[in-house]
C-alpha cells in the first residue's frame, strides 16, 4: 500500500482521510499460457470484472467505504505464468483517536487495517511486499509531517467461541507530526503576550478610570482564545491537552487579577476619614522599608565601589573627566537622604488609603508579572 496525500486528519471525528494506492498480488493457476503458442504474448490486461478478485475489507473504516475494491473499473495485469497484479486507487476515512496531549506539538499515530475478511488463513494468507508504506507519490500535506511507517501482519480468531477458525489483518501504521507554526503564530504567541500585559493593569493610575475596563478586556480575550483552542480538541477527558488546561490557568489568573483591581480601585476612593486597619499599615510599612533598604544597599555598593578606586594611585582613581570627588560627594548625599527617607517610615502616623492602595499595586505588579513569565516560560518549553 502507499499514501499518494493525507487529506485531512479531524482531531474531534476521530478520523483520518487519506489517499491510497492499492496492490495486491496473487498467483491464478488458470490463467497460464506459453508466450511461444500465443505469438510471444507474456502479459495482458484484463477487466477486474472478468477475473476473481481477493476483496479487502477496511476494518477500521470511519464511514460506508468498507469493500475497498468494489468501487472504479480498474485493471488486472495477468502474465503467462498465472501472476495476477491489480493496481488500484481510492479515498478512505478510517478511524484515528487523536492524542492532543501535547498540542500543537503532537504526534499522531493512525492505523489502517485490511482483511479479506470471510477467508480462513488456509484460504487467503496476507504477505506484505515491504516493511513500511510507500510514499513513492506522497504530495506534501501543509499541517502534517510524516515521521515513519509500518506494515504488520496479524492473524487471528474470527470468534472467541472459535479458535481454529481464523482470519488476517494486514495493519498499516503511519506516525505523523503536526507542524506547530500556525499555531504558534496565531494561538501561542498571543496567549505568553495578553499573560505578560495582564498584570500591567497595576501601572495604570488609578486616576485615569481605565483599569477595571482593561481587565475584564484581558479576560475576555483569555475566553476568546479558549474557545478557540477548543474548536481542535477531541470533545473527551481523555487525553487532555495541556494547552486548554493552561488557557484555563491563565483564565482564572486573570480572573484574580480583575477581582484585585476591583479591590484596589474600590480601597483607593474610600474616605479618607475612614481609618486604615492596623495590619495594612504594617504591611505598608514593611514594604517600606523592605524597597528602601534594597535602594541603599545598591548605593552603598557603589559607594564603596568608588571608595576602592580613590585607594588607587592618583592617575588611576580619576575619572577622564576629573570628577571623582565630586561624583563620591553626589553619593554621600544621595545615602543620607535613603537614611533620612527610612527613618521617616517609622515615624509616618497618618497613612490614607491611596498611600496602601500605591504600595499593594507596586507588590501586585511584581508578583503577577513575574508568575506570569515564569508559568508561561515553563509551560511552552515543556510542550515544545
Amino acid at each position: 500500500m502507499g499514501i499518494m496525500s493525507i487529506n485531512d486528519l479531524d482531531e474531534l471525528a476521530g478520523t483520518i482521510t487519506l489517499t491510497l494506492i492499492f496492490n495486491s498480488v496473487w498467483k491464478e493457476e488458470r490463467f497460464t499460457w506459453e508466450p511461444d503458442h500465443c505469438g510471444g504474448l507474456k502479459s495482458l490486461t484484463l477487466p477486474q470484472d472478468s477475473v476473481w478478485l481477493p476483496e479487502m475489507v477496511l476494518t477500521t473504516a470511519a464511514d460506508d467505504t468498507v469493500h475497498i475494491s468494489t468501487k472504479g473499473n480498474f485493471k488486472v495485469r495477468v502474465d503467462y505464468t498465472g501472476l495476477m497484479n491489480w493496481w488500484r486507487i481510492g479515498i478512505i476515512k478510517s478511524a484515528c483517536v487523536a492524542d492532543v496531549t501535547y498540542f500543537p506539538y503532537d504526534f499522531q499515530k493512525c492505523h489502517v487495517v485490511l482483511s479479506p475478511f470471510g477467508y480462513q488463513t488456509e484460504e487467503i494468507s496476507l504477505v506484505p511486499m515491504r516493511d513500511t508504506i510507500s510514499f513513492d507519490h506522497f504530495s506534501n500535506n501543509g499541517q502534517w509531517k510524516v515521521i515513519s511507517s509500518s506494515v504488520k501482519v496479524n492473524s487471528l480468531p474470527m470468534t472467541k467461541d472459535n479458535l481454529e477458525d481464523s482470519v488476517e489483518f494486514a495493519n498499516f501504521t503511519i506516525v505523523i507530526e503536526r507542524k506547530p507554526l500556525y499555531f504558534v503564530v496565531s494561538v501561542i504567541i498571543p496567549i505568553a503576550l495578553l499573560a505578560l500585559l495582564n498584570p500591567c493593569v497595576f501601572a495604570l493610575p488609578i486616576e485615569s478610570g481605565e483599569r477595571v475596563s482593561f481587565a475584564i478586556t484581558v479576560l475576555l480575550s483569555f475566553a476568546v482564545f479558549e474557545s478557540m483552542v477548543s474548536n481542535y480538541m477531541p470533545q473527551g477527558s481523555d487525553p487532555m491537552s495541556l494547552l486548554s488546561v493552561f488557557l484555563v490557568i491563565t483564565l482564572m489568573n486573570s480572573t484574580l487579577i480583575t477581582i484585585t483591581t476591583i479591590f484596589l480601585h474600590s480601597m483607593y476612593h474610600k474616605d479618607e476619614t475612614e481609618v486604615v486597619p492596623e495590619v495594612l499599615v504594617q504591611v505598608h510599612f514593611f514594604i517600606r522599608q523592605r524597597t528602601l533598604s534594597r535602594r541603599i544597599n545598591s548605593l552603598c555598593h557603589r559607594h564603596t565601589g568608588k571608595k576602592n578606586m580613590s585607594e588607587l594611585p592618583e592617575s588611576d582613581s580619576k575619572t577622564p573627566y576629573g570628577k571623582t570627588e565630586k561624583s563620591e560627594s553626589k553619593m554621600a548625599a544621595n545615602i543620607k537622604d535613603v537614611n533620612a527617607e527610612i527613618r521617616s517610615v517609622s515615624e509616618e502616623t497618618p497613612v490614607n488609603w491611596k498611600q496602601i492602595t500605591e504600595t499593594f499595586d507596586r507588590v501586585f505588579l511584581t508578583v503577577f508579572l513575574l508568575f506570569n513569565f515564569l508559568f508561561c516560560l515553563v509551560f511552552f518549553l515543556y510542550i515544545s
